[in-house]
């Protein structure tokens, strides 16, 4: 009966992206890092934002692929807020089936479905110098990132998204992303390491 009333009132999706790093989300929350089974990540989301013309992440269903990320756990009174939050997106259903845990601090029980949320039609298309991606939106991801997995993480996330031809802005002493993480002189050396080992540029 406890599980019952408790799926009444939470709800449960993957972040794969700004909302793997914890202080983005509700202190409410809680997440469980592992891998989700049938989807790619890529820099693939882009148009005008109140920030600007930009380019973002999305997931798309993949059969032969897999993506690192957070399965979340919020009160149901938070979901019309990630859903403001994730506008340029649909808001689909998968199988908790599919997600491998890294750990035993999920349970599965409690949720047999999640959301994930992908990028609508409209907004579906590779960036450009036009939409460039936010250096300061990367930073909090890869601070996600390194902090459930240190480098390992950092890495299977620039290697394993597609789109690093996109070029980001360089924005990180003057973010414009409204959730822009703070990072060690260490942190900052290595992400940019790491994303020029793997193509990236820079405006």
């Amino acid at each position: 009966m406890e599980t019952d009333r408790s799926m009444k009132t939470r709800f449960c999706y993957f972040g794969y992206g700004s909302l793997v790093n914890g202080q983005t989300r509700p202190a409410t929350s809680s997440a469980s890092a592992g891998i989700l089974r049938g989807w790619k990540r890529q820099w693939r989301i882009a148009g005008q934002t109140p920030r600007g013309k930009i380019c973002t992440l999305t997931a798309v269903p993949d059969a032969t692929s897999s993506i690192r990320g957070v399965l979340v756990e919020e009160e149901l009174k938070e979901l019309a807020d990630l859903d403001k939050r994730e506008w340029r997106y649909n808001r689909h259903d998968f199988q908790t089936s599919d997600f491998s845990p890294d750990g035993a601090d999920f349970n599965a029980a409690r949720h047999q479905s999640a959301y994930i949320y992908s990028a609508k039609e409209d907004q579906y298309r590779w960036g450009d110098e036009d939409h460039p991606i936010l250096q300061s939106y990367v930073d909090c991801v890869l601070k996600g990132f390194h902090d459930l997995w240190g480098e390992l993480g950092v890495r299977h996330f620039v290697e394993e998204t597609e789109g690093w031809h996109v070029p980001m802005l360089s924005d990180r002493h003057n973010p414009v992303y409204p959730r822009a993480a703070k990072l060690t002189a260490q942190e900052s050396d290595f992400f940019d390491t790491a994303l020029r080992e793997i193509g990236a540029r820079w405006l």
